[in-house]
């Protein structure tokens, strides 16, 4: 374990909030590949730390407990089963070869028995994990094998609907995703040498190629948001539609709603009425990121700071209170609570809030921050020009 991490000695916590997540959709699970997203709404925070919450779970430790999070406890009981039998027959036929040919059949159950063992703690089914267990179960003669009398007959007409067959999944799942993956890399290219409208092209052809690709479209979205000028709202807009057009593709991302929430904070013209409607929007997609990870302290700043713009100053307040409760080391929060304060004529409010703020400040003068999201939550922008980041740990 690599101790500069503490979440490397959190399993318990992860495994309980990987249990809550079962417990809510038992039956059909979450979906293939969705615990990563899933995982945030029952994430847990480290004591101790200027950040509660920076790191995310993304994996259960537990490749049983993920499989029933995303299958289901009925589908995953199924595939345990099916493993387990395999197993069993493996050891099972160890008793009925020659002597000299048993370890090929005792290796195929040290192999699995050994990956299912560590599985138990940690997320090893792994692409080469998986593959040299099935080797070695297919060597101990457990994967039924069914002897044929008479060599297949390949008639022309089979041949011809096998052949086709293989090249349209070739053509489907290999030629045309590599041949956007070309284009939309041929659009970063031109992107890092400043050429807009070249970018532009190669991600349009990419998108052309591959339409829900919600990567594609991101690209081309952020590639709007990089190039747009302080008085170019066409750019924006552009960049806010493909980024929807992401969001809708991939709804569970959390990236991608930053991204949105990044175009509408940037379309705002700094008058308050004229953009009653960008506001009304950011709260929209805030409230849909915050359903997918509620402990991101900057959204639900956001997210206030819309209901305050929009005169909703209760449900403001009560945002930006949770956002200190998640993160209390948040220095902004608490100055925009004491500008909020003292807007509202409370000043005693006012000046204890800045003494809150003050406080973290004084504590954490000398404390270099591991990340930007540290550096963020201390109000020391910068430390790093880039935005801050959840990390997903793996």
């Amino acid at each position: 374990f690599n101790k500069s991490n503490p979440y490397n000695y959190a399993r318990l916590q992860i495994w309980r909030s990987s249990l809550n997540l079962i417990a809510e959709k038992p039956i059909l699970g979450v979906g293939f590949g969705q615990f990563i997203h899933a995982s945030k709404r029952f994430n847990f925070p480290l004591e101790g730390h200027i950040a509660r919450y920076l790191i995310r779970a993304g994996i259960a430790h537990s490749e049983y407990l993920q499989h029933m999070a995303e299958l289901g406890i009925p589908a995953a009981m199924l595939l345990f089963s099916v493993l387990g039998y395999s197993v069993y027959l493996a050891a099972k036929q160890s008793k009925a070869v020659e002597p000299e040919a048993r370890w090929i059949h005792e290796a195929a159950v040290f192999v699995v028995t050994g990956v299912g063992v560590h599985a138990l703690v940690d997320n090893c089914w792994t692409i080469p994990v998986t593959a040299s267990s099935l080797v070695a179960l297919s060597l101990g003669g457990s994967l039924p094998l069914v002897p044929r009398k008479a060599p297949l007959q390949w008639r022309p007409l089979r041949s011809a609907v096998v052949f086709v067959i293989i090249i349209t999944v070739y053509i489907h799942s290999v030629a045309v995703p590599s041949l956007g993956f070309y284009y939309n890399q041929r659009g970063h290219e031109a992107a890092y040498r400043g050429d807009f409208k070249s970018a532009e092209q190669f991600h349009r052809t990419a998108i052309q190629i591959v339409p829900d690709d919600p990567e594609f479209l991101q690209d081309l979205g952020l590639l709007f948001m990089q190039f747009s000028k302080p008085a170019q709202r066409t750019s924006l807009n552009s960049a806010r539609e493909y980024l929807a057009r992401a969001i809708a593709a991939r709804p569970q991302s959390v990236e991608l709603r930053i991204h949105m929430e990044n175009a509408l904070v940037e379309s705002l013209s700094g008058e308050i009425h004229s953009d009653d409607d960008l506001q009304k929007t950011i709260i929209e997609n805030d409230s849909q990121l915050l359903q997918i990870d509620p402990y991101l302290p900057f959204q639900r700043r956001n997210l206030a700071t819309a209901y305050y713009n929009l005169g909703q100053r209760r449900r403001a307040f009560e945002e930006l209170h949770r956002a200190i409760e998640y993160e209390p080391n948040y220095v902004p929060g608490y100055l925009t609570m004491a500008a909020w304060y003292a807007e509202r004529g409370d000043a005693a409010e006012s000046r204890r809030y800045e003494a809150l703020a003050l406080s973290i400040v004084n504590k954490y003068r000398d404390v270099r921050p591991a990340d930007i999201y540290e550096a963020t939550l201390l109000g020391r922008p910068d430390v790093s020009g880039s935005k801050a980041k959840i990390v997903n740990h793996f």
